[in-house]
């Protein structure tokens, strides 16, 4: 077992992968959710500015000479919190365009509908 574990864990490390798998599961909870209503377009802009956000910066810290590899997952988790936000507040004003929660629900009633009834004798 000694082979597959370091003798002292990277704990900080632990902690972004499992932030980073969180905020993925965020960022396609929001993608299902548009194709669901038939809209992927804003699933589309959110993963393209996430891929400037990251390949920008990436390239320009890449030719740098104090740069690590951990810039890059640091980048990485950042891009990924960045895109989540985006995705998520994007699809909170179109679900709140498309439900209208300003009318009042009919009330449900044990009676049957006026129509329905027999008259009377």
């Amino acid at each position: 077992m000694k082979w597959f574990l370091p003798e002292t864990p990277d704990l900080v490390g632990m902690l972004h992968g499992q932030v980073a798998i969180t905020i993925a599961g965020i960022v396609m909870s929001c993608s299902n959710l548009f194709q669901g209503i038939g809209n992927t377009w804003p699933s589309l802009a959110s993963s393209v500015l996430r891929l400037l956000t990251f390949g920008v910066p990436g390239a320009w810290m890449a030719r740098e000479p104090w740069f690590r590899m951990e810039h890059i997952f640091l980048l990485g988790v950042a891009t990924s919190w960045l895109q989540a936000g985006v995705s998520y507040f994007w699809l909170r004003a179109v679900m709140r365009g498309r439900l209208d929660f300003s009318r009042e629900a009919p009330r449900a009633s044990s009676e049957p509908p006026e129509e329905s009834r027999s008259p009377a004798a």
